[in-house]
């Protein structure tokens, strides 16, 4: 946002100096991003005036000018080439040491064809003022000869710019700006520029035609305008046109600048028609259909869609994408004779959404998406129609409305002692309320303030509390209001503590216990550990932006239309996503395509946030894919390597709840893995049988296929909120003195058996004992079904035992107890042992 000094001035009466205004900016969070001064660059540049113009002896284009640059300097002797060089008009000068602006050459004494040349006369383009350059630039009569060209011009006026965060909205207006500053007590606000001030009242409404507005769109618009009938559009003043042009627009016509003028000045969109254009007479604000076509100011043309919002004349023709851009079918020109104006307020979500999807931003469309000034839409409308007809002439119409301006009245309460123990500073009651009040707030009861109409950061129209599903309906509104009450009360905190500067805040250090419990630091220490584990077995860490698309959302069995963002970053991150898998899964498909991960180094794992119907919750998940180099200790004849399988992730999974100190005697396994898994190839681990801990498994074909990954992949996720924090801290290492013995075993079961039945009924067969350091490890090596051979409905499950024995070998003797502890008690669950 550009903040030219002397506009500023005129909205805030102050003596305070540039310096103090920038430093003051800085402190209340509207950080000053650079300061130019446009005089820096037209140092040297002189009015002056041409005294004598001759011709060149050598030369039929050049003519020798002699030039009077005023007191202090002797006249000096120019060769110049412009036609319109002759004697008595005033002129501006460049001399030795100038550098000008358009071109950065550095003017020299020197001589051209034989004839010394000691400066140079300029044009407005070689100055960067504009694409003027059919001569030489050529002043008025009662331009003082020997004043700086930037002082005589005006131009010695720095220009401030300013980060305008997306929360201040406010701020993108001078206005705005000068608000925050007399808040700061730096200087008393001017409601309107002195400009603006002395604008005549309204004549009283004349106009013989009128634009007549219906139709309505799902946003709920609020649009106003008035016809203004027989104006005479002209060139805009100069002071119009030079503020303009310090904000880095180029002036029009006056029809079209005062539009723009009242953008910057009060942060008011507005747009005018050329009412002759409208066919019927009528605008009628509509939803576009599916590919219709739109001609913008900009020359270009866009294919809409079926929720952008536009306004239509009576054929049919769009005329507007109202919020965005008007339509090249009623632009003003200088023949234009009647408008018609208009103010309006459009909803700032339907605004961001069609502006991205067709990549068709401009000034209107960035403060509608941000929140424009709800009270202030007549204001606009009344100071346009006044700086039009004080410009151009026109008798005025009524005022057409079309929709209902949303209940933008709201109020936030304060505790004023708060003030100590939220910024630590000593405020009080009187001065933290005064300061509330030169922002525009407005006291109506104690401690209770009602929030000016463009502040839409402070509790916007939009704002909503999400309530855990699990809470009635009751209990749901009872917090939402709370969290309403303490969400105004802190931004009203934060309003007083920013307008003191942030720097005034004292360093207050909170206590330890308060810091970070006990709770905290276990849960700290817990997934530093997992991450260890994930690096120890070959997972790199990543961290994935919460947001993802829709279309990414649905495949993972979201992407309800009462879950979308209201307002996007973009289309492709519309949604808050419900795992970790989709971002993983596009990190390895960029690896992949670039030729990594080929050797089993494309596994990656994440833990961070994931979001749904039950509220956040924190996950570590991971993911597998690529070529893996060795598989079961062996290399891998296949050159290209083996893909990964569903146990990769399995061991992955169950290595991480022992790392977190969970029992594997609690858990059991169903086939009940979400849609994106692998059906056949995939599992659901419980505590208990109740508590779901989460997922591993292969990933669905169709999921791959989305993501360009042509290769199997096998991913896990855990809930670590269903994961209980250890009651002891797990050692890091378990010495052992003797070699584990493993022992494979093959069980013939009923397809109704679970493999995890079997791994159960193993662990139970084999607790306890002095003789182990540690419990067994139990996992599946292989299932094989082959009617022929097992019997129909039945299938072969390999299982791979792991014996830690302590203080004395396992002999054969002790081994075979084991082997027939095993062999009755899997019968139990309804197996039978084939071979050992």
């Amino acid at each position: 946002m550009k903040v030219p000094f002397s506009w500023l001035k005129e909205f805030l009466k102050t003596e305070a100096s540039l310096e103090d205004i920038t430093a003051t900016l800085n402190k209340i969070g509207l950080e000053v991003e650079a300061i130019e001064n446009p005089a820096d660059a037209l140092a040297n540049f002189y009015v002056a005036q041409i005294k004598e113009a001759v011709q060149h002896p050598d030369a039929d284009r050049l003519r020798v000018c002699q030039v009077d640059v005023g007191a202090g300097h002797d006249d000096i002797q120019i060769v110049c080439g412009a036609p319109n060089a002759r004697a008595g008009i005033k002129v501006i000068c460049a001399l030795p040491g100038a550098v000008v602006p358009a071109n950065g050459m550095v003017i020299k004494k020197g001589k051209i064809r034989g004839v010394e040349s000691a400066g140079m006369m300029c044009s407005y383009r070689e100055l960067a003022q504009g694409d003027e350059d059919s001569g030489i630039a050529e002043l008025p009569e009662d331009a003082e000869i020997g004043k700086l060209y930037a002082d005589w011009a005006g131009l010695d006026d720095a220009i401030i710019e300013i980060g305008i965060t997306p929360d201040r909205g406010d701020a993108l207006g001078i206005r705005g700006v000068a608000r925050d500053l007399a808040g700061a007590e730096i200087g008393i606000l001017n409601l309107l520029s002195s400009d603006l001030e002395r604008l005549p009242k309204l004549p009283d409404e004349s106009a013989k035609k009128s634009i007549t507005l219906s139709g309505m769109h799902d946003s709920k618009p609020y649009f106003t305008g008035r016809m203004i009938e027989n104006v005479a559009n002209t060139a805009s003043p100069k002071i119009l046109a030079h503020r303009l042009d310090q904000m880095g627009v180029k002036a029009q016509s006056a029809l079209v600048d005062v539009t723009n003028y009242l953008l910057y000045a009060l942060n008011r969109p507005l747009h005018v028609f050329d009412a002759d254009k409208i066919a019927g007479h009528k605008l009628i604000i509509d939803s576009a259909k599916a590919g219709e076509e739109f001609k913008a100011l900009n020359g270009q043309s866009y294919k809409l869609h079926e929720s952008d919002m536009i306004v239509r004349d009576g054929d049919g023709t769009i005329q507007s994408l109202l919020g965005i851009m008007g339509g090249a079918e009623s632009a003003v020109s200088f023949e234009t004779k009647n408008v018609f104006v208009e103010s309006a307020y459009f909803n700032p979500a339907q605004i961001a959404k069609t502006a991205r999807r067709l990549g068709l931003g401009s000034d209107s469309s960035y403060r509608f998406e941000r929140g424009i000034d709800l009270g202030g839409i007549e204001e606009g409308l009344e100071i346009a129609s006044r700086l039009i007809v004080s410009l151009c002439g026109g008798e005025i119409g009524k005022v057409e409305v079309a929709g209902s301006l949303p209940d933008f009245k709201r109020t936030a309460s304060i505790d004023f002692e708060k003030v100590k123990t939220f910024g630590n500073l000593d405020v009080s009651k009187t001065e933290a309320r005064q300061t509330l009040e030169k922002l525009g707030f407005k006291q109506v009861a104690e401690g209770e303030f009602e929030i000016p109409s463009w502040r839409n950061d402070i509790l916007p129209l939009n704002y909503q509390a999400f309530p855990a599903p699990s809470l009635t309906e009751e209990k749901a509104k009872i917090l939402e209001e709370k969290a309403r009450k303490l969400s105004g009360q802190a931004q009203l905190l934060n309003e007083i503590v920013r307008l003191r500067g942030y720097e005034a805040v004292q360093e207050h250090e909170l206590p330890k216990e308060v810091a970070q419990g006990k709770d905290e630091r276990q849960k700290y220490a817990r997934d530093r550990q997992l991450r260890r584990f994930c690096a120890a077995h070959g997972l790199q860490e990543t961290t994935g932006f919460s947001f993802i698309s829709e279309e990414e959302q649905a495949l993972f069995g979201r992407g309800k239309e009462t879950e979308k963002l209201p307002n996007p970053i973009s289309q492709e991150f519309g949604q808050l996503r419900s795992s970790l898998l989709p971002n993983m899964l596009k990190a390895l498909s960029r690896n992949l395509a670039k030729g990594l991960g080929l050797h089993g180094d494309a596994g990656f794992f994440e833990l961070g946030p994931a979001f749904g119907e039950e509220g956040e919750r924190m996950m570590i998940s991971g993911i597998r894919g690529g070529r893996q180099a060795r598989v079961a200790g062996e290399i891998v004849a296949d050159k290209k390597g083996a893909e990964f399988e569903w146990r990769a992730a399995q061991a992955d999974f169950m290595g991480l709840l022992e790392e977190a100190g969970v029992n594997s005697d609690s858990l059991s396994v169903q086939a009940a893995a979400p849609h994106y898994y692998h059906p056949g190839r995939s599992g659901a681990v419980y505590l208990g049988r109740k508590i779901l801990l989460g997922y591993f498994g292969e990933i669905h074909p169709k999921i791959l296929e989305f993501y360009d990954i042509n290769d199997r992949v096998v991913g896990f996720e855990i809930a670590l909120g269903n994961v209980a924090l250890p009651k002891k801290r797990k050692s890091a290492f378990t010495a052992l003195n003797l070699q584990p013995v493993r022992r494979d075993f093959a069980f013939l079961a009923p397809v109704t058996v679970s493999g995890q039945e079997i791994i159960q009924s193993v662990k139970k067969a084999v607790r306890g004992g002095k003789n182990f350091a540690k419990p067994a490890d139990v996992r599946i090596f292989d299932i094989f079904k082959d009617a022929d051979k097992l019997g129909e409905g039945h299938a072969s499950i390999g299982i791979e035992v792991t014996f830690y024995p302590e203080g004395e070998a396992l002999t054969e003797d002790i081994l075979s107890d084991l082997q027939e502890k095993i062999k009755q008690e899997v019968a139990k669950a309804g197996a039978e042992l084939r071979f050992a």
